[in-house]
Parts: C-alpha cells; sequence; structure tokens
C-alpha cells in the first residue's frame, strides 16, 4: 500500500532541497510503500486555480514520481488532478511525464522583440487611448479580461479566482480601442510589457496590436509579453 505523508522542508533530501529556490511557497511529502520511504515529491497550489494541484518538478523527485501506481496515490491523496509547469528545455522529466500518463494540454510563449527586429505590415489605421485604473474605460477592461481568461483558461485548468483577486493582478494602464462607448479591443500594459487582451471585434484586432507595438516602442526599445497557446487572442502577438 503507497501512503503520502505531509513532512517539513527540513526533513527533505539535500539534493532534492537544493533544486528549490524559495521553500516558503511549496508543500513537501514523503511517500511510503509498506514500512519503506520511496521518494518524496514537492507540491503547491496556484490561487487562481485551485480546481488543480500543481506539482513541482525536480528531477531527483520524479525518480518516484515516474511511477504511474505512486501518481494515483498522489491524485487520490489531493482528490484533484495533477498538473506540472515546466521548461520546454527539461526534456527528461518532460519524457517522464508522458510515461505516467501526463497530457499536454497547453504551451506557453514568452518572447521578447527588439525594435530593430519588428517587422511592421499595412494595417488599416486604428485609434487607440490610454485609461488608467479608476476610469469607465479602465473598469470595463477589467470585466472584458476577466471573461476572457475564464473562457481561454476553462478547459485547461479553470480559473477558481474571483474576479476582485484577478483585478488585483492588472497593470494599472490599459490601452483601448473604443467606438462609441463600447470598447472594442483592449490589452493592458506594464511599462514594456504586454499582459492580458480582450476583444469584441477580433477581425480587428490584428491591426489594434499593431497599433500598441507601435507606440510601446516609441518609449522602450524592446517588448516582452506571455500569452497561452489557448489563447488565439493573444496568438496575434506572436
Amino acid at each position: 500500500m503507497i501512503e503520502i505523508i505531509k513532512i517539513e522542508f527540513k526533513d527533505m533530501p539535500s539534493n532534492i532541497v537544493n533544486e528549490i529556490e524559495d521553500e516558503r511557497v511549496f508543500e513537501y511529502y514523503q511517500v511510503n510503500q509498506g514500512t519503506h520511504i520511496i521518494g518524496y515529491f514537492i507540491a503547491y497550489d496556484n490561487e487562481f486555480h485551485l480546481a488543480h494541484k500543481y506539482i513541482y518538478p525536480v528531477k531527483d523527485a520524479f525518480v518516484v514520481v515516474k511511477d504511474k501506481s505512486v501518481v494515483k496515490a498522489i491524485r487520490t491523496h489531493f482528490g484533484k488532478p495533477l498538473q506540472v509547469m515546466i521548461d520546454s528545455d527539461q526534456t527528461e522529466i518532460i519524457s517522464m511525464l508522458d510515461q505516467i500518463g501526463f497530457i499536454l494540454k497547453r504551451k506557453c510563449f514568452e518572447r521578447e522583440f527588439d525594435v530593430t527586429l519588428w517587422i511592421n505590415p499595412a494595417h488599416p489605421k486604428v485609434n487607440i487611448k490610454n485609461s488608467n485604473q479608476g476610469t469607465n474605460a479602465y473598469d470595463q477592461s477589467v470585466i472584458m479580461a476577466f471573461d476572457h481568461y475564464v473562457k481561454t483558461h476553462q478547459d485547461v485548468s479553470p480559473l477558481t479566482a474571483t474576479k476582485e483577486q484577478f483585478k488585483r493582478i492588472l497593470p494599472k494602464q490599459v490601452v483601448c480601442q473604443i467606438s462609441g462607448d463600447q470598447i472594442l479591443n483592449l490589452v493592458f500594459i506594464d511599462k514594456n510589457e504586454v499582459c492580458y487582451f480582450a476583444s469584441k471585434h477580433e477581425a480587428q484586432f490584428e491591426s489594434f496590436a499593431h497599433a500598441v507595438i507601435r507606440l510601446m516602442f516609441e518609449q522602450y526599445p524592446t517588448i516582452t509579453f506571455e500569452v497561452d497557446s489557448t489563447d488565439e487572442l493573444g496568438l496575434k502577438f506572436k
């Protein structure tokens, strides 16, 4: 019989401890089979996605986790699906995940663009407007961005945070394309970083995106952004 036991950080083996940057954010577990310790693993919660339990991908911990019976025991212990976030260059752990039945649900792309490499194709002119926290346009944008985030994560890892929790992580500036009193397209930006998107007029979103990029390159030599493969709208920036 496989038993999952929560332990303290100080009780973890040194080869695993050395791979951890901040021990405060994790939970630590020992895996027993009968009277024998067969391994350890690390887990954590994401307050935005509490429907899943996250397993932290430390290679030496996966020596035990790569056993399908152990994975089943861990899932049963937490009573929810397991999820792993991992860099694409961690090929050995990814291979282990494939072998024990984990399924790739999404990819996350991180990009940095240099103004000298930007290809600026011709697009219809789009008028854009900056709005800051406390304005009506900002509040409308929060609702749109929240709804878009819910939609693009529903089939992979459903959002469990409230709208107010979501609002707290948003930058204080949003760039919008507005027609009358309706926001057609929007993107939240934090200095040179493109953050969250939403659209009610996707046919114009690409033109809108280029207008935003042009505006940002007037202020910064590089632009960074992160987008999930499940977000077809955000991928237009990719």
